[in-house]
């Protein structure tokens, strides 16, 4: 004959039931896969990544898990600032689920009281955009210390890296709507575009310098403008090329120097009147002896 442990079941396996049936409702974190995301809100709607195992009539089977809406998104950020990505569609997560109802802070902030008395429930998660399954890697993910903001095909992006160097980088170029400094402390400012052409263009531009400024080519340096150039020295003025050197204005062109100014090379041309202090040169008067006379021209 069956004892009454084996006609109604060990407490043991009561016991054991109740707690399967509490951990069945008892939820902590899963990875899901973003379907939607409101900016506004700041919020997602999240299908769970993983399907549940239920009894259904004594036969076990997977359910989908319900699409879980309004989950707030977790962003690294401080009252101040903030780290901003825009979520999109099929996008993975991690969803966390809180140790109580959400719903009084989540509207109103600060410390509030519960409106629900319901625990580690499936309304009260945060996606946290951190995990990524193996078909979903970077192309290139940090493989030494350091910061780097990417994007996934690490076509653009932004590196710290640990010997206190910063690496900006981007295939479709880097612009800027505001104040730019760059500013370099006992070393030197370096910007290098080796094999690329560098084009600044500006209302006004202004290059300052306490010592000296070195401009070196070796080909062509052509400075033009449709108004005047002026170039002015306390000192030396030392323009130099190892190959032709332009100086195009449609009108004045200015050379000024409180020193002395030097122009050398194996061929100079001069087209034009030319005036030494205020008087042609090709046909000027001189003064003495006995009144001078005019010059002729250059052979």
């Amino acid at each position: 004959m069956r004892g009454v442990d084996e006609r109604t079941g060990s407490v043991g396996s009561a016991i054991k039931y109740t707690l399967g049936s509490l951990e069945a409702d008892i939820r902590c974190a899963i990875p899901g896969i973003i379907q939607s995301y409101d900016p506004d809100k700041g919020t997602c709607t999240v299908q769970c990544a993983i399907r549940e195992k239920v009894s259904v009539n004594g036969s076990e089977q997977e359910m989908s898990i319900p699409v879980l809406p309004d989950v707030p998104i977790v962003m690294p950020r401080t009252k101040d600032y903030m780290l901003c990505l825009y979520p999109q569609k099929d996008d993975e997560c991690l969803v966390i689920f809180s140790d109580l109802c959400i719903d009084g802070w989540w509207q109103s902030g600060g410390e509030q009281s519960q409106m629900d008395n319901r625990r580690h429930d499936l309304s009260d998660g945060f996606a946290i955009l951190a995990p990524w399954s193996q078909t979903r890697k970077p192309d290139s993910p940090l493989k030494e210390e350091g910061i780097r903001v990417q994007n996934v095909k690490n076509k653009a992006y932004f590196w710290i890296k640990k010997n206190n160097v910063i690496v900006c980088s981007a295939t479709g170029g880097i612009s800027n709507y505001g104040q730019v400094i760059i500013q370099g402390k006992n070393e030197n400012v370096y910007i290098k575009f080796e094999d690329e052409d560098i084009q600044i263009k500006c209302k006004n531009l202004k290059i300052e310098t306490v010592e000296k400024i070195d401009i070196q080519a070796l080909q062509d340096i052509t400075i033009s403008s449709l108004l005047s150039i002026k170039i002015e020295a306390l000192t030396t003025l030392d323009l130099k090329s190892t190959a032709a050197m332009t100086l195009d204005a449609t009108g004045p062109l200015t050379m000024k120097s409180a020193a002395a100014t030097t122009v050398a090379g194996s061929t100079i041309d001069l087209n034009g009147t030319l005036r030494i202090n205020g008087s042609p040169y090709l046909s000027h008067t001189h003064t003495a002896p006995d009144g001078g006379g005019t010059t002729s021209g250059v052979n």
